[in-house]
């Protein structure tokens, strides 16, 4: 009589891997599929086989499409950028046109898109929107922040104020025109609102 053979306790078919490898799986996944078919026709079950993983394992971590889409888009991070900080306007010019080259790609601009197409009403969903954007953000807050205090901007520019001043624009073009700004028109544009908030003071 033949030896019953142990069980291995995994799902024929399916990888093994721990919980933060499944996790990887399923945000890297999800990513994909907003990049692909944006935030409107994104598909739990698209990503659970690209993930090859069960649906259940998806809503057990992120029972919504927006608590899904926030998870992985918080785990962008902006590219390594050699910079001058003491040097605004080339760094905000560097910035903001790695930016632009993002925002330029289908996937890119679907991302972009999605955070924007969340609703915020949610007070808890608002608040991870917020942070997302303030992290995205933060790089050129910093900037401008550290000009001010060298004194190459005058002191009453708030900083995360002006930070809207550069960003607002390159967004605007890019994820509501699909017209991503040439490095030509961003460096226009830099040039004008440093010219107004010089002007400012």
């Amino acid at each position: 009589m033949r030896s019953p053979k142990a069980k291995t306790g995994r799902p024929r078919g399916r990888p093994p891997g721990d919980g933060e490898a499944i996790v990887a799986r399923i945000l890297a996944a999800a990513l994909a599929e907003v990049g692909t078919h944006g935030f409107a026709e994104l598909s739990i079950e698209r990503i659970a086989k690209a993930a090859d993983v069960n649906k259940t394992s998806v809503y057990r971590r992120w029972p919504t499409k927006v608590d899904l889409v926030l998870a992985a888009v918080g785990t962008l991070r902006d590219p390594k950028l050699r910079i001058d900080p003491s040097d605004l306007r080339g760094a905000l010019i560097t910035v903001l046109t790695a930016k632009s080259r993002v925002l330029s790609t289908p996937q890119g601009r679907q991302i972009g898109r999605a955070t924007f197409l969340i609703d915020p009403d949610d007070p808890a969903t608002a608040a991870e929107l917020r942070s997302l954007r303030s992290r995205g953000q933060q790089p050129i807050v910093d900037l401008v922040q550290a000009a001010i205090d060298r004194g190459d901007l005058p002191a009453s520019v708030d900083a995360e104020r002006a930070t809207d001043l550069f960003v607002g624009p390159l967004l605007y073009r890019a994820l509501l025109l699909a017209m991503p700004m040439s490095e030509a028109e961003i460096e226009q544009a830099v040039d004008q609102v440093l010219a107004g908030l010089a002007a400012s003071s």
